[in-house]
């Protein structure tokens, strides 16, 4: 089934009783599409009803936070919550049960070190976001709120997630002004990029390139845990005044962590480097490019 079919039926099947529907269904009914538009309903309906929700910072307090604090930085995101919560790896990582533990021990760490990124909009209605991300947190997000409970701190103040990815995000945005804002994290400063072999293996427009020197610390880059004992070595043997910048999966979720707790700004700006890449080739964004988008490199 299209996409494009897929939101007409959306717009269709909203108009009646789904679970009915659902319950009665025979072999030649769509199952997954009829059971994805009971989700958007009942997602709509508790977020309505939602009495307590998280502060969570927008992508541009976010980085303005980040731009006037020395503070470490780490993001979590469906694929970490699946790996600490429901022992499941993505694309990135395999699950390991110590990253696991490191993950929630991020995720509940003291806000005086650490800024935990949470997603905006598991906690809000879509809006202005391109068709297959809309569809995405319609879909997913009562889910994913309800695995995150028995972590949320309500006293606690987010960072956005999504600070690494607008273009592929975000149908109307002021992308020149970001990357300009969000650049002074590294500009005409000394930085440590730690990042997997083949990251920036396509990119053609480096958004690092403003730095004034790069020291690159090379991971894996697929289950770069295997060797996270290693990378954080070397990651601590750096000058602990000079800001590291983490493209590792769920790897650098972790490490800006640990980094964190050894007195040393770790900062996870996961797709940020392929996002900015797209935005200055001005690739076209489809629901193909931008599910390649999340593949790895």
């Amino acid at each position: 089934m299209s996409f494009e079919l897929f939101i007409r039926n959306v717009k269709y099947l909203f108009k009646y009783n789904l679970k009915h529907i659902y319950n009665r269904a025979n072999d030649n009914h769509d199952h997954e599409m009829i059971s994805n538009i009971i989700k958007m309903q009942e997602n709509e309906k508790d977020l309505l009803n939602l009495k307590n929700r998280p502060h969570i910072m927008d992508v541009w307090e976010t980085v303005n936070y980040l731009n006037n604090s020395n503070i470490s930085y780490c993001r979590f995101g469906d694929g970490e919550f699946a790996l600490m919560h429901e022992k499941k790896g993505g694309v990135f990582q395999k699950y390991d049960p110590r990253l696991a533990d490191l993950l929630k021990k991020a995720f509940c760490s003291d806000n005086n070190i650490l800024c935990v990124g949470l997603n905006y909009w598991f906690y809000h209605w879509p809006s202005n976001l391109h068709k297959r991300q809309d569809i995405f947190y319609r879909i997913l997000s009562k889910d994913i709120r309800e695995s995150l409970e028995p972590y949320i701190d309500f006293n606690r103040v987010y960072g956005d997630s999504l600070i690494s990815m607008p273009y592929h995000l975000f149908k109307s945005f002021d992308f020149e002004k970001y990357y300009s804002e969000i650049e002074k994290l590294w500009k005409d400063k000394d930085i440590v990029i730690i990042c997997g072999k083949t990251v920036f293996n396509k990119i053609e427009y480096n958004c690092f390139e403003s730095a004034k020197s790069i020291n690159y610390i090379y991971g894996k880059s697929v289950n770069a845990f295997d060797e996270y004992d290693a990378l954080l070595e070397k990651a601590l043997a750096t000058d602990p005044k000079t800001p590291k910048f983490i493209i590792l999966g769920q790897t650098a979720t972790a490490l800006a962590y640990d980094l964190a707790v050894h007195g040393h700004r770790g900062l996870d700006l996961g797709h940020l480097a392929k996002d900015y890449n797209a935005w200055k080739k001005q690739e076209p964004l489809n629901n193909d490019t931008i599910r390649d988008f999340y593949d790895k490199d």
